[in-house]
This record gives structure tokens, sequence and C-alpha cells, in this order.
């Protein structure tokens, strides 16, 4: 027996989003830099990306490679990373 599935609404197929998958090319490199060890420390990759490289003096590659897998929630990860404190 075969069953055959009309296409949904939910299933037509849409344009990628360009400036999102932009920004997650760019968070993979970043990755890669801060996980080699050829962007050591995080400050090397924030001046070519114009980041103002507020954040807590805890947060470096090393102790976030400790994190992953981050949470999806964006204020847990605040949270995890030590942005909320204080």
């Amino acid at each position: 027996m075969r069953v055959i599935v009309e296409p949904t609404q939910l299933e037509i197929r849409r344009e990628a989003n360009a400036k999102l998958v932009n920004l997650l090319s760019k968070a993979h490199e970043w990755f890669r830099q801060l996980t080699s060890g050829q962007a050591k420390p995080i400050q090397k990759i924030a001046p070519r990306e114009d980041i103002d490289g507020i954040h807590p003096v805890t947060l470096t590659s090393d102790s976030l490679m400790r994190q992953i897998p981050l949470p999806v929630d964006w204020q847990e990860q605040q949270r995890v990373l030590g942005f909320n404190q204080g």
C-alpha cells in the first residue's frame, strides 16, 4: 500500500535569508579560528568585525570551548557565558 501526501503551504520552499546565511558563515569561520588557535584570544577577531569587545572578563576562547554545546535559548546563553552577572 502506498500513501501519497499532497504538499502543504508549510512545505513550500522559500528563499534563503542572505543576511542570516552570511552571519552563520562568519560564525562558523570565527569558531574555526578560535578552536584551531589561529585567533587566540577573541580580541583578534573583534577589530576585523567591528565588534566593541564588551564582554565578561571571564569569557575567553578556552572558557567558550568548555560551554559547547551552548544552550539554544539566548537568555540562557547570556547566563552561562557570564553576561548577566553583577
